[in-house]
């Protein structure tokens, strides 16, 4: 059986990059990714059977698995930024914000140029904004805006403060 393309892998099922990411070249069991990753027991099942569906494991003889070490060097050269438990992925025009949690993934995607807008209009501003603010000045959705400043600040070039009232306040960092 032929493996899917990186590509696709990380369009697709950008929640195994982190897997792939942190494993590397070691060999794991549903146990060790679960303490790996700081899962439970019932998503890293999940998780090692999309990488044995996408057939990019090898199951060794102690029953153990094995990432191909092709797909390891090709899908870490497109993690950009670790931060936690938060992986930045760039895959074309495109930069994919995935975030680990206990029981599951989620998968934010906003395209490059956003990114850099978000980043060159918080840098004009030159003080802290809110998001409201930044997403005016911008001319894009909140969310949108929202998740372009959560990939600047796991890459550590925003600082997210909370003002009183428990909003959260965006400056770049120095």
């Amino acid at each position: 059986m032929s493996r899917i393309p990186i590509s696709v892998i990380v369009t697709r099922y950008p929640w195994v990059v982190p897997v792939i990411y942190i494993l590397k070249f070691e060999k794991f069991d549903r146990k060790i990714l679960s303490e790996k990753l700081g899962i439970c027991s019932r998503f890293s099942r999940t998780l090692i059977w999309i990488l044995k569906k996408l057939n990019i494991v090898v199951e060794c003889e102690d029953g153990m698995f094995k990432i191909d070490p092709e797909v390891v060097d090709q899908v870490c050269r497109k993690v950009i930024c670790v931060k936690d438990r938060r992986f930045v992925i760039q895959e074309g025009d495109s930069m994919i914000l995935v975030r680990l949690l206990n029981d599951r993934a989620t998968v934010r995607v906003v395209s490059r140029d956003l990114v850099d807008l978000v980043e060159k209009k918080l840098k004009d501003i030159g003080r802290e904004s809110n998001l409201k603010t930044i997403a005016d000045s911008v001319g894009e959705r909140a969310d949108r805006v929202s998740t372009a400043l959560r990939i600047l600040e796991t890459c550590g070039k925003v600082i997210i403060k909370r003002d009183e009232s428990g909003r959260c306040l965006y400056m770049i960092s120095h």
